[in-house]
């Protein structure tokens, strides 16, 4: 759910300005329209999830918590899809409400939340953070001293906490999935997200790929 991944191209174009999902998923014609485009197409979980925004708010309540872990579960190989069950609730509604309103982008996000109301936001966010959190992957052998070195330079536990389990509006990013933590360090760096200056007023865009594969590798390695 909350992730930032490659899109085919005609899916993309679906989620996009003008497309039937660019907008809030409550016209019937839209929907209509949505389904006309896709039949054919391979089933997919995002794909269901859509189609099942269009079918009405009861619908989406009651089965769009699986069909986000389908993507979301620890160890998934989809790409770099972070773990949300066990994150912190105040987290995840913030990023559903910035997806929803595009103040972040990441497909399929932006389509999947266009159509949620206040109150679906709510009872996912309440499933997900009620959960337990389980590391991204199991934890291995690998040297991460030069993360943790430039985690200390940083001071990233100032405001993530000495383990890095986060809390309230600031994420935990112990055990999260290396790959989801490292495109994320570059994407602030990108300014597709933004983060506040971190230790000793250092900008996010100062820190370049080998700092973000290491930072990524000993966060993910913590538990």
């Amino acid at each position: 759910m909350l992730s930032m991944m490659r899109t085919p191209r005609a899916l993309h174009a679906a989620g996009g300005s003008g497309s039937p999902l660019g907008s809030a998923v409550d016209s019937g014609a839209a929907c209509s329209a949505f389904g006309r485009q896709s039949r054919g197409a391979s089933a997919s979980p995002w794909l269901a999830l859509l189609l099942t925004l269009c079918a009405g708010a009861a619908a989406a309540v009651d089965e769009v918590d699986s069909l986000c872990i389908d993507c979301h579960r620890p160890a998934q190989s989809r790409g770099a899809v972070p773990v949300i069950e066990g994150q912190h609730a105040d987290y995840l509604r913030a990023q559903l409400e910035r997806f929803q309103h595009r103040h972040r982008e990441g497909f399929p996000m932006n389509a999947l939340s266009a159509g949620l109301q206040p109150e679906q936001i709510e009872t996912l966010v309440q499933q997900l953070s009620s959960r337990e959190w389980r590391p991204a992957q199991p934890a291995t052998e690998a040297d991460v001293s030069a993360g943790r070195e430039r985690l200390d330079t940083l001071d990233c536990s100032g405001c993530h906490g000495a383990g890095f389990l986060g809390g309230g509006s600031i994420p935990r990013l112990a055990g999260q999935q290396t790959a989801y933590l490292e495109r994320q360090i570059l994407g602030f760096g990108d300014a597709e997200r933004h983060h506040p200056p971190v230790g000793g007023g250092v900008r996010m865009y100062s820190l370049d790929a080998e700092d973000a594969a290491a930072i990524a590798l000993a966060l993910s390695e913590m538990r």
